[in-house]
């Protein structure tokens, strides 16, 4: 007897994760073989044949075939193979997971920063967002620094030479 067991999906796929909490069904069948067989009427089933019909011989209908040596029988068989909801439990939390990332990274992204500068002394205190560039001015009005934002802090480029310009207060 073999059973389609090759046949059954791992439990990581499209097919098992779609049968989740239910069962996956695959059909088979049983052969059932029979060979040399020598059939022939029981002396019981003649005896009470002989009561019932006294003197009459038995008819054909009741005698076996000489030429049947075997036989082949073929048995349906279903296989119910029932996939639990773990695995599609997990991977509707993965993905709920990574929605929330992209969110939160979203959020993180577009919200608005204060940041504290001491340019010649004097504490600025400068709004900004992360991915942007922006000047920073002395009192004369000269450019002596860019403030640079990004996700996870904010820093100096192209400090002028002399100029007093520095992060924090």
């Amino acid at each position: 007897m073999q059973l389609p067991a090759a046949q059954l999906p791992g439990k990581w796929s499209a097919e098992a994760l779609g049968a989740a909490g239910s069962a996956h069904v695959l059909t088979g069948q049983i052969a059932l073989q029979l060979t040399e067989q020598r059939l022939a009427l029981s002396p019981a089933f003649r005896q009470r044949m002989a009561v019932l019909f006294p003197g009459d011989p038995l008819p054909e209908i009741f005698t076996p075939p000489a030429r049947i040596h075997g036989s082949i029988a073929l048995l349906p068989i279903e296989v119910r193979v029932h996939y639990g909801i773990g695995p599609l439990a997990a991977l509707i939390g993965a993905a709920l997971a990574l929605a929330a990332a992209l969110i939160g990274a979203a959020l993180a992204y577009g919200r608005g920063r204060r940041t504290y500068l001491t340019v010649d002394d004097e504490l600025r205190i400068v709004h900004t967002r992360a991915g942007l560039t922006q000047a920073v001015f002395d009192n004369d009005g000269n450019q002596v620094a860019q403030l640079r934002t990004t996700l996870f802090g904010h820093q100096l480029t192209g400090l002028r030479e002399g100029a007093q310009v520095r992060l924090g207060r």
